[in-house]
């Protein structure tokens, strides 16, 4: 049975990424939206992830290298980084 979950992520930016600047790791966003419906917390997550890439391969502004790990997206564009998505966690609501 499907049920709902709210799945936030931690970001850091380029300059956060580099070390430049400080970054909280528990700043989390909720990029999704309101629920991702899924079987299961870590196929929220897996399913917040694919909608995250899907919408970065589709920027039409934007030549997006996307590095996918078991739990963040590294986001490079030029060889550079520009964003990660990590720390995923899916609240049942």
């Amino acid at each position: 049975m499907e049920k709902y979950y709210n799945v936030q992520n931690a970001i850091r930016n380029a300059e956060q990424i580099r070390g430049n600047e400080p970054y909280n790791p528990f700043m989390t966003d909720n990029y999704v939206g309101d629920y991702v419906k899924a079987e299961s917390e870590d196929e929220a997550i897996m399913l917040a992830m694919d909608y995250i890439i899907e919408v970065l391969k589709n920027d039409p502004c934007a030549d997006y290298e996307i590095q996918e790990d078991d739990d963040s997206i590294l986001v490079r564009e030029n060889g550079e980084p520009v964003i990660e998505y990590y720390n995923f966690i899916a609240t049942k609501v």
